[in-house]
């Protein structure tokens, strides 16, 4: 669980980030409780272990994380033209209206799983703790712990 407040009770890291780490489900449950109490907005972001401590785009996990920057930049120009062409025709007047901007198509991409240079986030903790374990692993036998992250949002 990566926060930016000492309130929580984590541990000062040499990075500057504050980190805690619960070691059971309630332990998990009261710091998510403790980030929906009081008056302080926090936006969040649930990740898988494997992304240990890095936000890292879709558009840089693989296939594509060997790729040089301007041919991912080439590639996401291709797929917004390409999106926006096939979404215009299933969409309605209101969202023709998102394709008009590349970041708001970007977004619409994200959101139906293309991968993009954004990354999303959550006012609500708790939808970031699913985002954190709700992957299926390989291995059934073997589950990973996810990350929180988790920023004041001001």
């Amino acid at each position: 669980m990566h926060h930016s407040i000492n309130s929580l009770g984590g541990t000062q890291m040499d990075n500057g980030w504050q980190e805690e780490t619960p070691n059971s489900v309630s332990e998990v449950l009261n710091t998510l409780l403790k980030l929906c109490s009081g008056n302080q907005k926090w936006i969040c972001r649930g990740t898988r272990k494997e992304f240990q401590k890095k936000l890292i785009p879709s558009i840089d996990h693989e296939p594509y994380n060997n790729f040089e920057r301007k041919v991912k930049i080439e590639l996401e120009r291709e797929s917004i033209e390409l999106f926006r062409s096939t979404y215009a025709l299933l969409s309605t007047a209101a969202e023709k209206s998102l394709l008009e901007k590349d970041i708001t198509t970007l977004m619409l991409m994200q959101h139906y799983g293309s991968p993009t240079r954004l990354l999303d986030w959550s006012l609500s903790p708790y939808v970031a703790a699913y985002f954190a374990v709700c992957e299926k692993f390989e291995d059934d036998e073997e589950k990973e712990d996810g990350l929180i992250w988790v920023f004041d949002y001001k």
